[in-house]
């Protein structure tokens, strides 16, 4: 133990030993060498028995060491090294006691010597090679994304990475492409060409838009007026062309419209009287002499009718020949006049000759002369007239001969008519030229007697030449016939009307007072007359009447009624309260007071009875007493009034009545007792009035003899009370009392209970202050303890109660607070605050940098990073502002950005991105950099101006972008680059400056990027053009790029042209005329049945089924005239012939021969289309109408079918699909109906109707993939003329009176003839001829002639001139 004492505590154990177990005696570090204690050098240590060299990865610094030390991470050692050694860069050692180091792996680096471990190469580098001591950055075009990497990725195809240390490729901006990996950059899209972005390769543009710029991201459509031959210039349309916008072609202008301008959006229709057959030309060409158009855009000229001519070019219509004029041809350029004899109306192609009885006497007449009245010729074509002889007449105009006068007539040389003989006058004989006078006594009535008549008896004629008798007047008589005057009636007699022969006896009760009088009066009322033939009437007597007219005697007055004059018509009844006691007295006598009589024409009065009075006299009634008053004896004139007590309440008594105990009466006359009212009592019978209940006594009901006394807990107070009023809850009384006692505090009354004592409140519940009706309970927040509690006491802090009556308070729980006496509830805390305690008065703030958004919180939380709480009781964190950040939780305070940074997440301050920038510190984000400036790079504190010949169309552009060829700027800070003008290019990219284009080229659009070449068949000679001009007709060029017109020279004439033998020039070939070879000498015309309304044609159009035309060369559809019969008034189709088209209800010539060139045909014998009638249909030739079997009589009337080439009926099923309608309303075209769902309808595109179940009109599918199908504007064939066809069923005129003259009946009505035809068909509300059933033959209405059911109404059959789109 002593030696071990002696090493001490500090010595090694090895130490130690050696001092004390037989060691070398040397101390530690120290080895026995030859005797002599030395120490071990650095590298080695003590061994025991020598110094042994460390091991590898283990040193020792000093001499004198025991033990060696192990190497730390990222050192080694060799064998006996002093020191270690640190890794070398690109090494790394993880281990302790190492004897070497590691090379990093590829992707990995150790940039420091004694690095422990390796890193990962960033995003954006690689190590390629192990033991690496830096990462290369990727190049350009290629990029990592990754850590750690030992290469880069080339960048895919349209993408690319511009500079080094890229960490992702950019995707090719839009309008550039990338066709190629690992590239460092995009290339622009050439012009014509764009792309999205991250594309591969440019789109070329569609047609009808193009691009001039390289580089851009969409193309522009070409403007309306201009098409793409290219995909990097729009051009103009040429004359003659036009186009939409964004199309790749111009159109031509169809045939009818022209422009004569480049660049057209639209054509313009040919002007009236001009047409234009070809599509695509620039002018509109005249109507030649004796054509005409119309209307505007117009294929061709129609020629003149027969019946018309047009002496000028250029003009709208033809003019119709005048009256007196005809033309027999068509294209005629004027017409030539009637001969005498004959006459014509306008627009005729022929002259008729002047039927019998009429005349002309020259030439050009319009209408023949009637022959006038009184003279007449008998064949056609005369030029004067005959007068009629004496004894005969002509009464018309127009007469063929002249009629004899008949007997009764007469007349003299030229007469215009037989005149009548007059009245009084005759002629017996037949050509008389005077008439004889009627001899006195006789007459002849009216006109054209043939003898005379003798006046009959009661009438006279008093000189000759009477053209009538007079009646005898009235009063006067002729006895015999052929009387010449008449005689009066004597007095007693008359003659009554005109024409009597005798005289008549006055009757009885009547008079004639003088003579001649016509009529007896009837004696007056009041009168009479006794026997017949009387001169005068006598008056009644007195107390006599006669009431009636014409009496024969009078009457004596009945009892009750009197007559107080002579001549009476009635007797007077005697009034009520008089009396005429018999009959015949003229007075009436009154009854006496006392008496009475209410009914007039009485003979006696009578008496008043008891209870009855009358007080004058001439009464008509006894009065009866009135209630309250009495009368106890008869004939009394006034009634006596009951005393008071007594009452009477019916009138007409005898006596009065005692008030009963119980009710009062005070005053005389009284009808009833007033009974005691409630409150008051009587006891006695007869009492004057009742007496008020006392004080605690009441009586509530009416005449009562006593009054009730009040019980307890009641009370009445003062006189007369109605009734004991009960005491209010809270209150309380003694039996009889005049008042109620109020309840003191802590107790109460109800109004339900008894109220004769106040009762004590419970335990919980309180009542204050006096006269209670209820205990309440203590409200929440407060108590009560014990019985007949007057107030509750309050809660202290800390405590509540939260509901009523409660006997005590209880503890607030953790997280809630009661700050303050009487709390009913325990506050939550509120955000910000927190209580971990029960009972606690008021919450704890949360301390600055903590927070807490909840109620009812027991604690805080920290605020998160990007937040801050800078106050105590904070409910919730703020958010760093834009420009300032929090890194960590917990903080008060935020950081500010510095300028060129901005926030993320409120967490971080990151570098502003190119194309933006700020230089202010505490920025919440970068601004873009304005347009016409860029930042290439990251963290900018501004934006530099874009150079001139560059450009940044908008905001935060990285970089700015070169021009485009075709445009240039000459500012910096340019938004955009200003096109070429058209007639200049500039074919380089950033370019300050437009170039002039040389003659030869041009540009017919801005922005170009280079000048075009003139085609051929064009030149320029200017420079700047800005489009070439075009060689005159039929010329070109031998090559592009022509500079003068010297250049254009003449080629083949196409197909549509032909040589011009004298200008050696191709001249197109004019509507009605094609040509279908090249190089072609002339024009061919078209043949009959064909049409061609186009300029340069290679064929003519056929005209539709059963149409023709009269000549060779028509222009236009309406050349082709639909049927036509042609008849001639020779054998053969020979002498003067007629073309007829439509009705002709007379034919004014005998014909001998027949053809139908086109159509169907019904034809009469007789006018009007009566008597023998046949249909010929083409093809059909009759050379002798008088010796045919196929039609043996000549046609004085006819009419065709009308043809529905141009119009449709009902709803078009039948209608025959035509060239002229092939497209729809909107202007689609049509389908060819072989590749559509109705194959049926033929190899045609013409509109039809194929599925009239589904569609009402002729229609047809169109090339629009939007719209499948729609209806055309084929007319309607609706005859709202004044004309019909076929039944009328079509028929929508306004013609609303009948054949025989009847106004028709409103459809809609009933009256006067009910019916089925309200709606439908063609009626409705109106009154207008119709024929709704498809039944009649013609339309028709109902009459408003009650007597005339219906009639029908005749606006005439229609023509061809009735229908525009169907006139020849």
């Amino acid at each position: 133990m002593r030696g071990v004492s002696l090493c001490g505590f500090l010595a090694l154990l090895v130490s130690c030993l050696k001092t004390t177990e037989g060691g070398t005696g040397c101390e530690d570090g120290f080895v026995l060498l030859e005797g002599n204690c030395t120490v071990c050098n650095p590298g080695t240590y003590d061994a025991g028995s020598e110094c042994a060299e460390c091991p590898a990865g283990q040193i020792s610094k000093e001499a004198g060491q025991t033990r060696c030390t192990d190497c730390a991470p990222g050192h080694y050692s060799g064998v006996g090294q002093p020191v270690c050694v640190p890794c070398e860069r690109g090494m790394y050692q993880p281990d302790e006691g190492s004897s070497s180091c590691r090379p990093c792996p590829v992707g990995m680096f150790s940039r420091y010597e004694g690095s422990e471990t390796c890193t990962a190469c960033p995003v954006g580098t690689f190590a390629d090679q192990p033991g690496s001591f830096q990462c290369i950055t990727c190049p350009e075009g290629r990029f990592s994304e990754t850590e750690g990497l030992n290469e880069c990725t080339e960048c895919p195809k349209g993408t690319y990475t511009p500079k080094k240390g890229m960490t992702r490729c950019i995707d090719c901006a839009s309008g550039t492409y990338n066709n190629a990996q690992g590239a460092k950059e995009c290339k622009p899209c050439p012009a014509g060409s764009i792309s999205d972005g991250g594309d591969a390769e440019c789109w070329p543009c569609p047609g009808g838009s193009i691009q001039p710029q390289s580089g851009s991201t969409s193309c522009i459509k070409c403007k309306a007026g201009e098409y793409s031959p290219t995909t990097t210039k729009c051009q103009k349309c040429h004359e003659g062309h036009y186009s939409e916008r964004g199309v790749a072609e111009c159109d031509p202008c169809p045939p009818g419209s022209y422009i004569d301008f480049t660049g057209a959006t639209f054509c313009k229709s040919c002007p009236i009287g001009h047409y234009r057959q070809k599509p695509g030309y620039d002018d509109c060409a005249k109507c030649q002499k004796g054509s005409a158009a119309e209307v505007e855009g117009s294929l061709q000229c129609p020629k003149c009718l027969v019946g018309e001519y047009q002496d000028k070019e250029g003009q709208a219509s033809c003019k119709k020949c005048s009256a007196g004029f005809f033309q027999n041809k068509v294209g005629a350029e004027e017409c030539e006049p009637c001969p005498a004899g004959t006459f014509s109306q306008p627009g005729s192609g022929y002259c008729v000759k002047c039927p019998a009885g009429s005349y002309t006497d020259s030439e050009g007449q319009g209408q023949c002369k009637l022959c006038p009245t009184g003279s007449y010729n008998e064949v056609e074509g005369s030029t004067s007239c005959t007068l009629c002889a004496a004894g005969s007449a002509a009464g018309k105009a127009g007469s063929t001969n002249c009629e004899l006068c008949s007997a009764g007539l007469f007349s003299g040389e030229g007469a215009e008519d037989c005149s009548q003989c007059p009245a009084g006058h005759f002629s017996d004989k037949d050509g008389s030229t005077s008439c004889t006078a009627c001899s006195a006594g006789s007459f002849a009535a009216g006109l054209e007697n043939t003898q005379c008549t003798l006046c009959p008896a009661g009438s006279v004629s008093e000189s000759e030449g009477a053209d009538k008798c007079i009646d005898c007047g009235a009063g006067t008589i002729a006895a015999v016939e052929g009387s010449t005057n008449c005689t009066a009636c004597e007095t007693g007699k008359f003659a009554y009307g005109e024409g009597n022969s005798e005289c008549a006896t006055c009757p009885e009760g009547s008079f004639s007072a003088s003579q001649g009088l016509d009529h007896c009066d009837k004696c007056p009322a009041g009168s009479f007359a006794a026997s017949p033939g009387s001169s005068n009437c006598t008056l009644c007597p007195a107390g006599q009447y006669s009431w009636v007219v014409g009496a024969h005697s009078c009457k004596p007055c009945s009892s009750g009624h009197v007559s107080e004059n002579e001549g009476s018509v009635k007797c007077t009844a005697c009034p009520a309260g008089s009396i005429a006691s018999k009959e015949g007295l003229s007075k009436c006598s009154e009854c006496p007071a006392g008496y009475a009589q209410s009914l007039p024409a009485q003979d006696s009065c009578y008496i008043c009875q008891p209870g009855q009075f009358s007080p004058n006299a001439g009464s008509t009634r006894c009065t009866q007493c009135a209630a309250g008053t009495f009368s106890n004896q008869a004939g009394k004139s006034s009634c006596t009034k009951c005393p008071g007590g007594w009452y009477q309440p019916y009138s007409k008594q005898k006596s009065c009545r005692v008030c009963p105990a119980g009710t009062a009466q005070g005053q005389e006359g009284s009808t009833q007792c007033n009974i005691c009212e409630p409150g008051t009592f009587s006891n006695v019978d007869g009492a004057l009035d009742c007496t008020p209940c006392a004080e605690g006594s009441a009586q509530d009901k009416k005449g009562q003899t006593s009054c009730n006394t009040c019980k307890g807990g009641q009370y009445a107070g003062g006189e007369g009370n109605l009734r004991c009023k009960e005491c209010d809850g809270g209150s309380f009384s003694q039996e009889g009392a005049g008042n109620c006692t109020l309840c003191p505090a802590g107790s109460y009354t109800t109004s339900t209970s008894s109220r004769s004592q106040c009762k004590q409140c419970e335990p919980g519940r309180y009542a204050s202050g006096l006269g209670n009706t209820e205990c309440v309970s203590c409200e929440a927040g407060s108590f009560a303890e014990f019985w007949g509690t007057g107030e509750c006491t309050k809660c202290s802090p800390g405590h509540y109660v939260n509901f009523q009556g409660s006997t005590r308070c209880l503890e607030c729980k953790v997280g809630f607070e009661a700050p303050g006496n009487g709390s009913a509830i325990c506050s939550p805390c509120q955000p910000g605050t927190y209580a971990n305690e029960t009972g606690t008065v008021m919450c704890t703030e949360c301390r600055p940098g903590q927070y807490n958004p909840y109620d009812m919180a027991t604690s805080c939380e920290a605020c998160p990073a990007g937040s801050v709480a800078a106050v105590s009781g904070s409910a919730q964190c703020t958010e760093c502002s834009g420009g300032s950040v929090a890194g960590v939780e917990g903080l008060a305070e935020c950081t500010q950005c510095t300028p060129g940074h901005f926030s993320v997440d409120r967490t971080v301050c990151a570098p502003c991105a190119p194309g933006s920038f700020n230089n202010i510190t505490g920025a919440s984000q970068c601004e873009l950099c304005d347009a016409g400036y860029d930042a290439p790079n990251n963290a900018s504190l501004a934006c530099d101006i874009c150079e001139p010949g560059s450009y940044s169309e908008k905001e935060g552009t990285p970089v700015c972008a070169l021009c485009s060829p075709g445009y240039v700027n000459e500012i910096s800070g340019s938004q955009d680059c200003e096109p070429c003008p058209m007639g200049y290019e500039q074919p380089k990219a950033g370019a300050t400056q437009c170039k002039i284009c040389p003659e030869g080229t041009y540009t017919d659009s801005i922005g170009s990027d280079n000048c075009m070449s003139c085609p051929r068949g064009t030149y320029q000679d200017q420079q700047g053009g800005n489009t070439c001009v075009s060689c005159p007709d039929g010329k070109t060029t031998k090559a592009e790029a022509a500079t003068s017109v010297d250049s254009c020279y003449w080629e083949q004439c196409p197909i549509g042209y032909h040589r011009n033998s004298e200008t050696n020039g191709c001249d197109e070939c004019p509507q009605g005329t094609f040509t279908d070879t090249v190089e072609s000498p002339e024009c061919q015309p078209c043949a009959m049945g064909f049409f061609n309304p186009i300029r340069r044609q290679r064929k003519c159009l056929q005209c539709p089924s059963k149409h023709w035309t009269r000549s060779i060369g028509s222009i236009h559809q309406t050349d082709c005239i639909g049927p036509v019969l042609v008849m001639c008034e020779g054998v053969n189709m020979t002498g003067v012939c007629h073309a007829h088209y439509d009705r002709e209800l007379q034919v004014p010539y005998t014909a001998k021969s027949l053809e139908v060139q086109a159509g169907k045909f019904k034809v009469c014998s007789g006018k009007n289309m009566y008597l023998r009638c046949a249909t010929v249909t083409y093809p059909l030739r009759v050379d002798d109408l008088s010796d045919s079997s196929q039609l043996a009589f000549s046609p004085l009337s006819l009419e065709s079918d009308i043809d529905d080439s141009f119009c449709y009926e009902n709803k078009g099923e039948e209608y025959t699909p035509s060239r002229f309608y092939n497209a729809t309303i909107s202007g689609h075209g049509c389908k060819n109906w072989l590749n559509t769902q109705h194959p049926e309808v033929g190899d045609n595109t013409f509109c039809a109707n194929p599925d009239p179940s589904k569609k009402t009109q002729p229609w047809c599918y169109t090339h629009d993939p939007e719209v499948e199908w729609e209806y055309c504007q084929v007319p309607k064939c609706v005859w709202d003329y004044e004309c019909y066809t076929g039944n009328g069923f079509e028929y929508r005129g306004r013609l609303a009176r009948t054949e025989q003259g009847y106004t028709c009946q409103n459809w809609q009505s009933d009256w006067p003839h009910p019916h089925g035809y309200h709606n439908g068909n063609g009626v409705g509300d109106h009154n207008y001829g119709r024929n709704p059933g498809n039944s009649e033959r013609a339309p028709w209405c109902f009459t408003t002639n009650l007597f005339k059911r219906w009639d029908y109404v005749n606006p005439g059959r229609c023509s061809r001139e009735k229908f525009p789109f169907y006139r020849d």
